[in-house]
């Protein structure tokens, strides 16, 4: 039976990564890569120069477009876009140091594409193994500034495209300002479980369109606090609204 290794991530990884690894990994051999990874049809194999022979130690397969419900339980969380699947079969014949030469190239590209490797054969989550912090709690009570962002964008940007647009690049730069609870009132109805944020998109849309103009306010993680999306009021025939720039404020 082969080993099977999966990786999933955020952004499409590249046949590039796999020979760049590979070529740093001359010392323990001579490795040649057939194939080219491809979307949805790829397919890469490994192969090692052993007496003179070229021999097949590890097989490539995808990426697959993948949707948050193909993906395994264990890496609910760890990958909060997770949009590409990559398939590695190391077979039966290959030696532990082909085996944990695979493993290495798998964290590589769940490093390099914002992913996660996960081993089903041990149904377990070969890194990260715990999500980092970006921040850690002080131990005693301080004084801290606070500093507030606002974004102005064109009232044609106020659809759920931005919603998803602030959620990744959240994800990306600084993951405690994702939003974990949500709602148009207090206290909060929503709230995002196993990183799926369909909801908050929703209530987004509700919110933007609204006919009187409307507030999505969201709960973060420390050391954010939350915010909120606001939506100017559509209507022209309102004297207030007369000459008023329609705008989303996003805080």
């Amino acid at each position: 039976m082969s080993y099977e290794l999966r990786v999933v991530s955020t952004r499409e990884p590249g046949t590039s990564a796999v020979s760049d690894f590979l070529a740093g990994r001359r010392s323990g051999g001579e490795f040649r890569v057939d194939g080219r990874l491809q979307a949805g049809s790829g397919n890469i194999v490994v192969r090692k120069e052993k007496r003179g022979d070229s021999v097949p130690i590890f097989t490539l397969d995808g990426p697959f477009r993948i949707e948050t419900e193909d993906v395994d339980d264990p890496l609910v969380g760890l990958v909060l876009t997770p949009q590409w699947l990559i398939e590695i079969n190391v077979p039966s014949a290959s030696s532990q140091a082909e085996l944990r030469l695979a493993r290495s190239l798998g964290v590589q590209l769940a490093k390099s594409f914002q992913g996660a490797l996960y081993d089903p054969q041990e149904d377990g989550v070969v890194w990260p193994k715990r999500r980092p912090k970006l921040y850690k709690t002080p131990q005693v009570a301080e004084s801290i500034d606070v500093v507030n962002l606002r974004w102005y964008l064109p009232y044609s940007k106020r659809g759920s495209r931005t919603a998803r647009v602030f959620v990744e690049t959240a994800r990306k730069y600084f993951y405690e300002c994702l939003p974990r609870r949500y709602g148009l009132f207090e206290p909060f109805q929503g709230k995002v479980e196993d990183g799926d944020f369909s909801g908050f998109y929703s209530l987004w849309e509700e919110a933007a369109a609204a006919p009187y103009g409307d507030m999505l306010h969201f709960k973060c993680s420390a050391p954010c606090y939350g915010g909120s999306v606001s939506f100017s009021d559509p209507r022209d025939d309102m004297p207030r609204n007369v000459d008023a720039a329609k705008m989303v404020k996003l805080q």
